[in-house]
């Protein structure tokens, strides 16, 4: 075959009946949830699961300024938009230094939080190396862990953090585990509890934050987003070039 029409599907599982759809459209299907190639495949779909990409030239460990650590630095960070899920898991955490910055929390029972309504580009990369601790919530953690709603897929989120070398508290995956060392190159936690027992313990461990966060991020390199698109396009010529298809 001469030419192989090829997507790289960026949604999530909860929306597996548009993955379906489009599926079948493509001669390979590649998705960033392992869950979702499993059911897709059932389906006859040719899906290959490979993990969201990041930009090493903008997520990476910089030197601060003093304006900018003194502009950003805190305990725990958490940049995302508001959600009721978020803003009951990150209410546990109102007792110790946190800061939040998204769209939507203005209104929230965390406002005495929320230092803004978003952070993006450089400013988002300044903010994750002056926390300690930054966190991350996938959707669906709290309220509702359905394979077909939570999945097994890691956001975008987890490699810009680990990119910037930064030390990553975040919800606990499958395809986390698979890709990245627990308690080696980052944290996870799989309940509220767990939550705020490890944000505690890793605020009084600095040296063993920053020995996480640097082998997070010599890990993460793997998954930059130039070799990611190098290891679609090379995972295609075979198809093409052995007639796999």
């Amino acid at each position: 075959k001469k030419f192989l029409f090829i997507n790289w599907f960026m949604y999530l599982p909860y929306q597996m009946d548009l993955e379906k759809k489009i599926g079948k459209c493509y001669d390979l299907f590649f998705i960033h949830c392992s869950y979702s190639e499993e059911v897709l495949r059932i389906n006859d779909i040719n899906a290959h699961f490979i993990p969201f990409g990041y930009i090493k030239e903008e997520f990476k460990k910089i030197k601060l300024l003093k304006s900018d650590y003194l502009k950003y630095k805190t305990d725990l960070l958490f940049i995302g938009s508001y959600s009721e899920e978020r803003e009951k898991v990150l209410s546990n955490l109102k007792n110790f230094q946190l800061s939040i910055h998204g769209p939507g929390w203005g209104n929230s029972k965390l406002s005495d939080h929320v230092k803004s309504d978003g952070l993006y580009g450089i400013d988002m990369v300044k903010a994750f190396n002056a926390a300690k601790i930054v966190i991350n919530i996938h959707r669906n953690f709290l309220f509702n862990k359905k394979k077909e709603l939570y999945g097994n897929s890691i956001n975008i989120r987890v490699f810009e953090v680990l990119g910037s070398s930064a030390f990553l508290l975040t919800d606990k995956k499958n395809d986390i585990i698979d890709l990245f060392k627990e308690n080696i190159e980052l944290a996870v936690y799989s309940s509220i509890i767990e939550l705020k027992q490890k944000a505690a313990y890793y605020l009084k461990h600095d040296n063993l934050r920053s020995r996480i966060a640097k082998q997070g991020f010599n890990k993460v390199k793997k998954y930059a987003l130039d070799k990611i698109l190098k290891e679609i396009v090379k995972y295609a010529e075979d198809v093409r070039n052995n007639n796999k298809l």
